[in-house]
């Protein structure tokens, strides 16, 4: 993280535990960490935020055309490709085992992170988002009816990208894909439905046969 210029060494008043933790959705098996910092003291007194996040049904609502085509492309360690102010990188002091260190790239935990992103990618895509877009934070997903409008806006995509210096994590992401699975849900050309994934704890509970498992 240092050598990528995502944190340096701190000197500051504030100072924060850390964890590390694997990373969720990695394959059984592997070991991918994420360190977690506890900001809940710098959360407690910070002044909150109020950009909204997408409600998820509204998203899911902008897909009336019914699309055949969807992509689905995620940033790398998106948080981390937004810069910190100054006074921010202060605040951000986590501590180590090798002494104390700061964020120079907005981490996790922060409570106005979120906000603080997705403000980011609505105002890149403004314009694309409800027409051919969706994004709900890192999560984005470009839909067509026809694999030629989807070959533009992928271009448009791109170019935005690298206009702001954003970078895509290419192993997270589907090209061209006639099924799509966002944010609990499944997408295809006929109809939305909640994922299978979701829903298999409940399916597959045991009917109750007595007081107690009731």
């Amino acid at each position: 993280m240092e050598k990528a210029r995502i944190v340096q060494p701190a000197n500051s008043p504030w100072a924060f535990p850390t964890v590390i933790a694997p990373k969720k959705g990695t394959k059984p098996g592997v070991f991918a960490p994420r360190l977690c910092t506890d900001f809940r003291p710098l959360n407690d007194v910070t002044v909150m935020d109020t950009y909204p996040l997408p409600r998820i049904d509204d998203i899911l609502g902008q897909l009336g055309r019914k699309p055949k085509y969807f992509s689905t492309l995620d940033l790398f360690a998106g948080y981390n490709q937004i810069g910190m102010t100054p006074r921010a990188i202060e605040y951000s002091t986590f501590i180590t085992h090798d002494g104390t260190w700061q964020y120079l790239r907005m981490p996790f935990g922060l409570s106005n992170a979120p906000a603080t992103f997705q403000r980011m990618m609505n105002g890149i895509f403004q314009d694309m988002i409800g027409k051919s877009m969706l994004v709900y934070l890192d999560d984005t997903t470009i839909y067509t009816s026809t694999f030629e409008e989807h070959i533009k806006v992928l271009e448009e995509f791109l170019k935005r990208l690298r206009k702001n210096s954003l970078f895509l994590k290419p192993s997270k992401c589907h090209l061209t894909c006639h099924k799509l699975d966002f944010l609990g849900f499944t997408v295809d050309k006929n109809r939305i439905y909640t994922n299978d994934e979701k829903v298999k704890a409940i399916l597959n509970y045991l009917t109750p046969m007595n007081k107690s498992e009731i």
